[in-house]
C-alpha cells in the first residue's frame, strides 16, 4: 500500500510540475487538488511548511480514505532512518506549494513591473 501511495505522490508531483494539475491552499501549510470526485491534500504535519509531511486521499465529503505519512524508523543500533518514500512527499509538497502560490505568475508580474527583460 505504501508503495502505491508513494507512486501516486510521485505521479502527482510530475503532473503538477508539467502544469496538468493545479493546487490551492487548504490552510497555512496545507495544499489541496481535486481529481474527479476525490481530493488529495499534502500537508506539513506541524504546520511549519517543512517535514514531517502527510498526503491524504479524501472522498467527496472530505473524509480521509487513506494516507501516506512521513515515516522514520529506529534501527537496531538505535539510529533513526528515514523511509526513502519521504522524498516523494517532499517533491509533492514543493510542487503543490509552487502551484498554489502561482510563483511563475508572480515572477512574471515582478519582471514586468520592474521593466526587467527575462
Amino acid at each position: 500500500m505504501r508503495d502505491r501511495l508513494a507512486s501516486l505522490a510521485k505521479a502527482l508531483a510530475d503532473k503538477t510540475v508539467h502544469g496538468d494539475i493545479t493546487w490551492e491552499r487548504a490552510g497555512e501549510a496545507d495544499f489541496c487538488c481535486i481529481v474527479g470526485d476525490r481530493s488529495v491534500v499534502i500537508q506539513s504535519i506541524d504546520g511549519d511548511g517543512s517535514p514531517p509531511l502527510k498526503m491524504s486521499i479524501r472522498d467527496e465529503h472530505s473524509i480521509e480514505i487513506v494516507s501516506l505519512d512521513w515515516n522514520v524508523t529506529r534501527t537496531t543500533a538505535g539510529t533513526l532512518t528515514e523511509d526513502p518514500r519521504n522524498d516523494d512527499l517532499v517533491q509533492l509538497y514543493e510542487a503543490a506549494r509552487y502551484s498554489a502560490s502561482e510563483v511563475d505568475k508572480v515572477l512574471t508580474e515582478l519582471f514586468d513591473e520592474l521593466g526587467i527583460p527575462e
